[in-house]
Order: structure tokens, then C-alpha cells, then sequence
């Protein structure tokens, strides 16, 4: 091909890449930026990304109900104050955002803490905002065990008391961080379907923190979806000292397309504000949580994310990957919303009558 056509192809890809952007809801099923950057810096990349809805993590570790309700109240106020951003809380929301030229973000928790032991709070976090709850983080928890543990279990009592209740609200139930005992009990309990928001497939990268064959078949099978992480750990056993791109981002989305088709996968990129990972930040978090090092120990900041995703604004240029690798426009519009928009509508559904059926929080 002559360089005049090669030009051309590439102007046509990136046409292509804006046209399905711009005309379609677009979901990044996890993101984690943190508080403290909720300003106009992080709007923006958000804004320039073309999302039109996000699985948004407020906190993960263990956190009481005081704090996690000071946090939450603190991002309501900054999507209502922003302008353009609003409160995901039913399924409708992420097209009423597209409409009004929005982002919906749908408030997440990556660990039950806030509940303090007891059940019947997270009826008032659901009123407050909570849509997609991980009921551990890595560890041991009152639910069940995170896949960080030793010799994991499956959930506890309390953990099938918390899926069923979750169930019946409307509250969606992650798997991300959870054990496989843990995620297969969790696909068992639950009446609506399972997210794996921020995961890779084991099959590739044998790392703790992804999905096996049987987990990723087991969540398909009762509608789920699994939301391939943009961790360079996860996509590659050596991607945090040679780094990885956003072929390797893909691998995972095949692998995935292979088990169980194109209608189980997502984007769930885990990727925050690139200000979140300062070395103080990660050096902390590599000393809690040392078997999910997001870093080596020589501190390569920039090779925790692949090539081309260094932060949420590079959103298109996986939906540019996904072209490039031969995927069909059809494909390509199920795994960057169609899929989302299709199984969070089910989920977001309440399976029991009261005051989780009006869809509005407060």
C-alpha cells in the first residue's frame, strides 16, 4: 500500500474512532480517582474522553459509615457543581447524560467497612447514592475472602445476607478484588447478574488479581460482565518492568471474546487522575497490599498503565485499538457501552417492592 493510501486508511480509522464515540454510550466501568481530585483538571479529562458513564470508585479499603458518607456527599456536590457531570442512579441516567451532554457517574464502594457489621445501612447508602458495592477488598471481610488470602473461602452468612439484599435494592455486586470461592458463591446467590468491573484474564497473566476460565464462563452464564483493568501488572507477568501497550489491553479482550463472545466484555480501565499515583501513594499501597503491587520496586510511575492509557482523557484509543485489531463496528459498540448499557439496566433493577423502586436517591 502506497504511503498516500496508508495516510488515508489511517484518517478513515480515526474518523471511524470519533463517529462511534460521539454516536454511541460510551461506559468506563471503573474508574478510582480520589477526592482530592475532584476539580476542573479531572472534569476535563473526563469530558475529553467521551465517556458518557462510569462505574465511579468513591473509596475501597476499609473506611467507617461517617467517612464513607462525607465522601459521598463531597462527589454529589462536585458532579452537581461542576456542570457536567450527574448522579447515576437508574439505568435511564446514562442516556438522559448523553442527551444533556453529561457524564453519569454511578457511585461505587470496593469494601463493605462503611456497613460497620450491620446489614439494614446499606439501605441508607443506596439512598444516598451507593449503585455497585465489592464486598471485599483483597482480604478477609465480614462477606467473604478477597483473593489476596492465603487459603480462600467462599462467602460467609452475613455475605449471602449482603447479595440478597443487594439483589433487592438494585445494587450492583463486583467481583474485582474477590477471591474465586468467593466470586463463583457470589454468581451462585445472586438473582441479577455479576460485574467484574477492573479484571484480566488469568488464562494470559496468571496474576491474583484476574479471572480465571471458570470464573469468566460462571459470571457470562448469569448475564454478567467483565471489564478488562488498564494495569500493566495484570496485562503482562512482566508489565510492570517492561511495560505493555494497548495490544496487550486487547489480548484481554479476545481471551475473553474466545471464552464467552462479545457480549460479556467491557472496559473497566481502573484507571484514575494520573495525580493519584505519587510515589507516596504507591509505596503505601505496595506495603498493605504487596501481592497487587501496582509498581515495581524500582518505582516505574510510568509504566503502570499501558502505552497510549496513561490517563482517563486516551478513552478513544482503545475503541481505536479495538478497530485496528479487526473487531466489527458491531463489536466494537458492545464492548465500549452496548454491553454495559444492557447489563447494568438489569442490575440496577430492584427484585422486591419499597423505597429502592422509585430510582431516586434521598
Amino acid at each position: 500500500m502506497s504511503t498516500l493510501a496508508n495516510a488515508s486508511a489511517e484518517q478513515d480509522l480515526k474518523t471511524l474512532t470519533a463517529q462511534l464515540q460521539a454516536d454511541n454510550i460510551v461506559w468506563n466501568i471503573c474508574d478510582t480517582t480520589q477526592i482530592q481530585h475532584a476539580d476542573a483538571e479531572y472534569a476535563k479529562k473526563i469530558i475529553d474522553s467521551g465517556m458518557t458513564a462510569s462505574v465511579h470508585t468513591v473509596l475501597a479499603y476499609d473506611v467507617g459509615a461517617a467517612e464513607a458518607m462525607e465522601r459521598m456527599i463531597r462527589w454529589r456536590r462536585f458532579y452537581e457543581e461542576s456542570g457536567l457531570f450527574m448522579l447515576g442512579l437508574k439505568a435511564g441516567d446514562s442516556a438522559e447524560a448523553k442527551r444533556r451532554g453529561k457524564v453519569a457517574m454511578y457511585i461505587a464502594w470496593q469494601d463493605i467497612g462503611p456497613l460497620e457489621g450491620r446489614i439494614d445501612l446499606i439501605n441508607a447508602f443506596y439512598d444516598l447514592g451507593l449503585r455497585v458495592l465489592q464486598p471485599t477488598y483483597q482480604r478477609r471481610s465480614l462477606a467473604g475472602d478477597g483473593c489476596g488470602e492465603r487459603h480462600p473461602a467462599g462467602l460467609s452468612l452475613f455475605g449471602i445476607e449482603l447479595v440478597k439484599r443487594c439483589n433487592e435494592l438494585g445494587i450492583g455486586l463486583d467481583v474485582s478484588h474477590v477471591s474465586e470461592p468467593t466470586t463463583l458463591d457470589m454468581v451462585e446467590f445472586s438473582s441479577a447478574p455479576i460485574l467484574a468491573t477492573h479484571v484480566g484474564a488469568k488464562s494470559i497473566n496468571d496474576n491474583i488479581r484476574n479471572k480465571s476460565d471458570r470464573e469468566i464462563k460462571a459470571i457470562a452464564a448469569k448475564g454478567g460482565l467483565i471489564g478488562v483493568v488498564g494495569k500493566s501488572g495484570f496485562l503482562k507477568a512482566d508489565g510492570l518492568k517492561k511495560g505493555t501497550t494497548l495490544d496487550d489491553y486487547v489480548d484481554h479482550v479476545v481471551r475473553i471474546c474466545e471464552l464467552v463472545g462479545p457480549d460479556h466484555v467491557s472496559i473497566g480501565t481502573d484507571i484514575a487522575d494520573e495525580r493519584k499515583y505519587s510515589a507516596a501513594f504507591l509505596g503505601e499501597f505496595n506495603k498493605h497490599f504487596p501481592e497487587n503491587s501496582l509498581v515495581d520496586e524500582n518505582m516505574k510511575i510510568e509504566l503502570i498503565h499501558p502505552s497510549d492509557l496513561q490517563s482517563p482523557r486516551y478513552l478513544p484509543n482503545i475503541t481505536e485499538t479495538l478497530l485496528r485489531r479487526q473487531f466489527s463496528e458491531g463489536d466494537v459498540k458492545k464492548i465500549i457501552g452496548g454491553n454495559a448499557e444492557r447489563v447494568m439496566a438489569e442490575i440496577l433493577r430492584p427484585r422486591r417492592g419499597g423505597s429502592a423502586d422509585n430510582g431516586h436517591a434521598g
